[in-house]
């Protein structure tokens, strides 16, 4: 199993928690984003990438960096 899985598009979240439904997902990044993990993999569900009507910008790729890492199994 891959240490990250990063799931994009908002409009599919329910999708991607269905397949990888090993745990229960939390709200983190004032919402931005939810996530879930178990020993080995951590899954990070996010909107699309992009600038403007995201807010994905350089500073939340950065914060979310930070959160993955701090995240990572053991």
């Amino acid at each position: 199993m891959p240490q990250f899985v990063f799931c994009y598009g908002k409009q599919y979240w329910s999708l991607h928690q269905s397949i990888f439904n090993f745990g229960t997902y939390r709200s983190a990044l004032e919402g931005k984003i939810h996530w879930t993990s178990n020993e080995s993999t951590v899954i990070i569900l996010t909107n699309f990438f992009g600038y403007g009507w995201t807010g994905f910008g350089e500073d939340f790729v950065n914060r979310l960096c930070e959160f993955a890492l701090s995240k990572a199994p053991k």
